[in-house]
């Protein structure tokens, strides 16, 4: 039986991407993957990949219906094809991961001397809007690069600035050593187009797409009956689905070239309709990307060089995105070839993990382990004195993960109740690790710091996420300042501590100074106290607060607390979601992760589905005399009044039931000091809020993750 599931992954342009309709910084690429639970090993990959403000199902209930294709892959075919009719991209992606299936997961689809990397597909060099500057900067650039085949957006900057763009390349490359296309994408208006046609022709350009918006048959003959540059269709192509209707379009419009884009239109038989319409009008076309990341773009490239045109196809978009997939494709010289051994790289498709995670790879201190490397390796950790607790907790979780598919057990914090030990899928610890390399930009960072022991949860997904990522796993003794530790020869890009490493790293000037050259430094297991938060406001690299627990897989949300965009609430990671039960508490809905809603204990104000503000655990509630206090909001007042830990917590009182008192972690107090944190709490504008005493404590006990356990220390002071 068909089985299939989808990846989102967000692609982020290398620069901002000009076009009539604005301006692109990023898109979205949903993957779509397809086995058969017979042969889960074998899987073919599709993208679907909506424009938004273009494709004919920019739809809010996009998701919904990727959704329903994953319910329904097993269904009859026929049922599919008719619901996908008005879908062109999901079409188009579920096209291509059967296709590749079919071709046992190989992402060649369509053999060909292409795909042996014998044959190159010549392709236009594509030029995008901006200011005469910047294009003019593309233009010179393409020809350096071997493009004898220019296109060149146009319609987003005054007229006359792009004429003399044009004339700028006619001066220097006559038609016989250039060709200029142009894509207008419908910025002209049908009363100026004619006149604006006629000034171009000046320029010996080959053709121009889409002149006027499309929509306007009538229009759109009459242009293309008597404009002195070939016109060629391209958005006036989207949304007609029936080969009779192609038909009949481009029967009467009469075009001089058809330009299709699978993606846009539904994929590859649909396209194929419409070449075959072409002919019959006698009407030429080429083949088109549409902003796919590679994956899509193998897909579509591989289709084309079967169809033998001879003309330069637009298909030179593969470079355009920072994250990108790496694969076999290369542009040089003007034209796309396929390097076979070059291969692919999974890491942000979603595919290298839910059917291959235990087969990862990683990269531990510069040295690549395949599998049974790590195996090898693990043992040995594992067998290390006793002096080293955390390499036997590395060695034990990697033998775990590589030597079976069971689910990694894992002891709980305590975020949703009493602690207690669960069991983790693969699955959602991978699509976890997806999730924070999505938000963060982790693709783009070397090297990543493990400073904490794999038994927790917090350790475990930085070993994870540098497998999934493939990053460089730095690893040092897991200790109060491990940017001090022995072996750190350079600063790591990406880094996760708890409170009191990054407070002990601020304390000495040397690990202070490393901490700000953390490109993106995430800090979790517990809240950060005010006072440590208020010096991590000034840090210059990006530091965040993480919220979320065992039971979520590691955090589900982060918060930014360093810099100008220093945030007072917490945002969910790709596809979380968030609201709160009847008392007030959070509960988490992430179905990748964790396949059912969390209800935690933890108090939350919840802005919208996607951010929120923490306020502090249900359990730690004080009830003052039927008047509920949240302990950990009254501690955020005392910010820059105390230097030592503390805590405020609920004592027995005869008359409110319980008030609230504060213990501080300190064998004693000057005078003066206590004289004015009392004078402090005297002024506090709630009455209610108000320490009724101070306590001291030489030394709070501590959670197994080093954090306050709150119980202990209050039922200690009680016995005092």
């Amino acid at each position: 039986m068909l089985k299939a599931r989808i990846h989102r992954h967000v692609l982020h342009f290398r620069q901002p991407a000009g076009t009539s309709r604005g301006i692109l910084n990023s898109r979205e690429a949903w993957y779509i993957h397809v086995w058969d639970d017979q042969s889960p090993d074998v899987t073919g990959i599709g993208e679907c990949c909506m424009l938004p403000g273009l494709s004919a199902d920019d739809r809010p209930d996009y998701p919904e219906m990727l959704d329903w294709i994953c319910r329904h892959i097993s269904g009859p075919p026929e049922i599919l094809h008719e619901k996908l009719a008005e879908w062109p991209s999901i079409r188009f992606g579920l096209e291509m991961a059967l296709l590749d299936l079919k071709a046992g997961g190989s992402r060649v689809i369509f053999p060909s001397d292409f795909t042996r990397g014998i044959s190159p597909i010549p392709i236009n060099g594509l030029v995008w809007m901006g200011n005469k500057d910047f294009m003019l900067k593309q233009i010179s650039e393409k020809i350096d690069q071997g493009f004898r085949v220019i296109k060149i957006k146009v319609g987003a900057i005054d007229f006359a600035s792009e004429c003399e763009l044009l004339g700028f390349i006619r001066n220097h490359y006559p038609e016989d050593q250039i060709e200029i296309r142009l894509d207008a994408n419908g910025a002209f208006g049908p009363e100026e187009a004619p006149s604006k046609l006629e000034t171009l022709s000046a320029y010996g350009i080959h053709s121009i797409e889409q002149p006027i918006r499309a929509g306007q048959p009538e229009t759109m003959e009459r242009l293309c009956r008597i404009s002195p540059i070939p016109v060629a269709l391209d958005e006036e192509l989207i949304g007609i689905y029936h080969l009779l209707r192609k038909q009949e379009l481009v029967s009467f419009i009469r075009p001089h070239y058809l330009i299709l884009k699978p993606s846009l239109l539904g994929g590859f038989a649909a396209c194929n309709e419409w070449i075959e319409a072409a002919v019959r009008a006698e009407t030429g076309w080429w083949v088109t990307s549409a902003l796919e990341s590679n994956i899509g773009l193998n897909a579509i490239a591989q289709w084309t060089a079967t169809l033998d045109n001879p003309l330069p196809q637009g298909l030179g978009t593969g470079a355009l995105y920072t994250n990108n997939v790496p694969s076999p494709l290369k542009v040089t010289g003007g034209q796309l070839w396929h390097f076979p051994r070059l291969g692919w790289e999974y890491r942000n498709t979603g595919l290298s993990g839910v059917q291959d995670g235990h087969d990862l790879s990683l990269v531990v201190d510069g040295q690549t382990y395949t599998r049974k490397m790590i195996l090898k390796q693990a043992g040995f950790w594992l067998n290390v004195s006793d002096e080293e607790p955390w390499l036997n907790d590395l060695g034990d979780f990697l033998t775990k993960w590589f030597s079976s598919d069971e689910p990694i057990d894992m002891v709980t914090s305590g975020s949703t109740g009493v602690p207690k030990q669960i069991r983790l899928s693969r699955d959602a610890i991978i699509a976890s690790a997806l999730a924070t390399g999505e938000y963060l930009g982790l693709h783009s960072h070397r090297n990543a710091l493990l400073c904490l022991s794999p038994r927790y949860i917090a350790g475990m997904m930085m070993v994870v996420r540098a497998m999934v990522w493939g990053l460089n796993l730095v690893t040092v003794k897991p200790g109060g300042n491990p940017l001090l530790q022995e072996g750190l020869e350079e600063v790591p890009e990406f880094a996760a501590m708890v409170p009191a490493q990054v407070y002990n790293s601020l304390r000495d000037p040397v690990s202070a100074n490393r901490l700000s050259a953390i490109r993106t430094l995430i800090v979790g297991g517990g809240e950060i106290p005010p006072d440590l938060e208020k010096q991590l406001e000034a840090m210059p690299n990006a530091v965040y607060a993480t919220y979320g627990m065992t039971e979520t897989v590691s955090h589900i949300a982060l918060r930014r607390v360093s810099g100008p965009g220093r945030q007072g609430g917490y945002t969910t990671l790709p596809g979380i979601t968030v609201s709160t039960d009847s008392r007030g508490c959070l509960v988490v809905d992430a179905p990748a992760i964790t396949g059912e809603k969390v209800v935690t204990n933890d108090l939350a104000e919840v802005y919208d589905e996607h951010s929120f503000r923490w306020l502090g655990r249900y359990d730690n509630i004080i009830n003052r005399g039927g008047q509920k206090l949240i302990p950990e909001e009254i501690e955020k007042q005392f910010r820059g009044i105390l230097k030592e830990r503390f805590i405020v917590g609920g004592f027995p009182d005869p008359r409110f039931g319980e008030v609230p008192v504060m213990v501080i972690e300190s064998e004693g107090v000057e005078p003066d000091r206590r004289e004015k944190l009392e004078a402090f709490i005297r002024t506090m504008p709630v009455v209610a809020e108000r320490p009724a005493e101070i306590f001291l404590l030489p030394l709070f006990p501590e959670t197994g993750t080093g954090k306050i356990n709150r119980k202990i220390t209050m039922s200690q002071i009680q016995i005092k």
